[in-house]
């Protein structure tokens, strides 16, 4: 019982941090894209890296959802 309780907490922290990820990351995605070949860049491997981890996250979440007793 104690175990699902924690289960259920740490999926709650990773899905906070990933919505955490994409409230910081979605200012600069609301803004016009800069002219600037090398900001257009960088703006995209932010974007990229964000993703990266907000996938990561939701795996993690998600492989300890499906443990028997979540």
């Amino acid at each position: 019982m104690e175990d699902d309780l924690h289960r259920r907490e740490l999926i709650q922290q990773l899905l906070l941090e990933a919505g955490r990820i994409m409230e910081d990351g979605s200012p600069d995605l609301a803004l016009a894209a800069p002219d600037d070949r090398q900001a257009l860049l960088s703006r995209i491997d932010q974007l990229t890296r964000d993703g990266r981890a907000i996938v990561a996250l939701a795996a993690a979440a998600a492989a300890l959802a499906e443990q028997p007793g979540s």
